[in-house]
C-alpha cells in the first residue's frame, strides 16, 4: 500500500498535505530543511540515508538518481522479489518512526529503526526457508474431531485494557455445530 500512495502521489506527507489542505509546514519531521516529498523523505533525508546504509545491503541513496515518485517506483520494483520486498521494507522502517515523529512527538531511534527493517526481512526469509514445513504447521493447527459419544469444546479469550472476551464454540465428531457462546466482560480488579 506505501509503494501504491508513493507511486500515485496520495501518501500524507507534510508537503502534500500542506498542498493540498493548507497545513503550516510543509518540511521533513526528520530534517526541516527540506520539504518533505517522497523522494526526499525516503532516500534524500540524513535519517533516511542512514537507516539505508545501516540495513544489510550498504545502499548509498545519495548516488542514487531519484527525483520523482515514478523514480521510486522504478528502482524498488525493478528489481527480483526479495530485492523489491527489502526495498519496501526499508521504506515502510523510514515512515513507521516518521509518524511517531510526527503525531507523538517521539525522536528516532535510527540503530532501532534499521534493527526492525531487517527482522522484518529475516522473517520473510524464514518463512520461505520453512515453506516445506507449512503443511506441517497446517496439521498441527487444524481441528481434530473428538471420539465417537464426545463434545468438543475449542475456546478462545482475549484481553485488552477495556474489556475481556471469550469464544466457545462445541462440536461433534462430524465437526457439526452444535452450540457457540461469546462473551464480552467488563475488565476488573480481581479481589
Amino acid at each position: 500500500m506505501l509503494l501504491w500512495k508513493t507511486g500515485s502521489n496520495v501518501l500524507p506527507t507534510k508537503n502534500n498535505l500542506a498542498i493540498r489542505i493548507g497545513t503550516s509546514d510543509p518540511n521533513c519531521v526528520f530534517y526541516s530543511k527540506e520539504p518533505e516529498i517522497a523522494t526526499h523523505l525516503f532516500f534524500h533525508c540524513q535519517v533516511a540515508r542512514a537507516i539505508w546504509f545501516g540495513c544489510s545491503w550498504g545502499i548509498r541513496t545519495d548516488k542514487m538518481n531519484i527525483a520523482s515518485n515514478v523514480d521510486i517506483l522504478k528502482v524498488v520494483l525493478n528489481l527480483d522479489e526479495l530485492s523489491t520486498l527489502q526495498m519496501a521494507d526499508i521504506m515502510e522502517a523510514i515512515w513507521h518512526p516518521r509518524n511517531q515523529v510526527w503525531h507523538n512527538g517521539n525522536e528516532v531511534n535510527i540503530i532501532s529503526t534499521i534493527c526492525n527493517a531487517k527482522n522484518k526481512v529475516k522473517e520473510y526469509l524464514n518463512a520461505l526457508d520453512h515453506k516445506q514445513d507449512n503443511d506441517r504447521r497446517e496439521e498441527l493447527t487444524s481441528w481434530i474431531p473428538p471420539p465417537k459419544n464426545y463434545i468438543k469444546l475449542n475456546v478462545d479469550a482475549a484481553v485488552s485494557k477495556a474489556f475481556t472476551s471469550l469464544a466457545v464454540v462445541a462440536r461433534n465428531k462430524f465437526g457439526k455445530m452444535l452450540k457457540v457462546w461469546a462473551r464480552i466482560h467488563d475488565l476488573c480488579t480481581p479481589t
